[in-house]
């Protein structure tokens, strides 16, 4: 059944997610139940907050195995801000801690002078691939964030934004059937609306 299933892990807050899918009359669940899980066709990984907390609860729920399960299965999964960042090996956010391992790299502190942290806003993304589809055109995202995804693999990355005219950060990267973004696309207007029904329709025909 075509369905995106969202993993609730205790770490989030839903109400805006749940409002842009209800908008794109997308059919969806929010559970920590695998049986459901498995079920739906396409899975978000969301989540603010820290690092720790969050993958702590996603192994005490056992949603870790899951989603390198369905990633083995080539099920198309998106992870948002947090969730992007728990895809990674690692992450120096108040100490050192393992991530899922489903990217290869690291997350770190956003580190320049004169930058107030967490970033909070409004930033034009460059654009280094395509999101899902040559016509789908995003320029403008919604931020808030302390932490950077340093990718391994710099092919992964699709999109950048630029703080103090100098600082390239990673907003977006995709691997395989993993699509994750650092913005929030439901707190992205119309842009993040075309993120979302694209990831919906997505079909994993093809590797990237």
């Amino acid at each position: 059944m075509k369905k995106i299933g969202i993993i609730d892990y205790d770490v989030g807050n839903f109400f805006s997610l749940e409002n842009a899918l209800k908008y794109l009359k997308i059919n969806y669940v929010i559970t920590d139940d695998v049986r459901v899980l498995e079920e739906c066709s396409h899975i978000i990984l969301p989540g603010v907050g820290a690092f720790l907390p969050a993958i702590k609860s996603l192994k005490k729920k056992k949603l870790d195995k899951f989603i390198k399960k369905i990633v083995l299965e080539k099920k198309p999964l998106m992870g948002i801000c947090l969730g992007m960042q728990l895809l990674f090996e690692k992450s120096n956010e108040f100490g050192n801690h393992k991530g899922l391992n489903l990217i290869k790299g690291r997350v770190k502190k956003i580190e320049l002078r004169k930058i107030k942290i967490p970033v909070i806003g409004w930033y034009k993304i460059n654009m280094k691939k395509k999101f899902f589809s040559k016509e789908l055109n995003i320029k403008f995202v919604y931020l808030i964030h302390s932490y950077e995804c340093i990718p391994a693999d710099k092919n992964h990355i699709m999109a950048t934004y630029t703080l103090q005219k100098e600082k390239k950060i990673v907003c977006a990267v995709k691997k395989d059937n993993i699509f994750a973004v650092q913005f929030h696309p439901e707190k992205s207007d119309f842009d993040g609306i075309k993120i979302l029904k694209s990831f919906y329709n997505y079909k994993n025909e093809k590797k990237y």
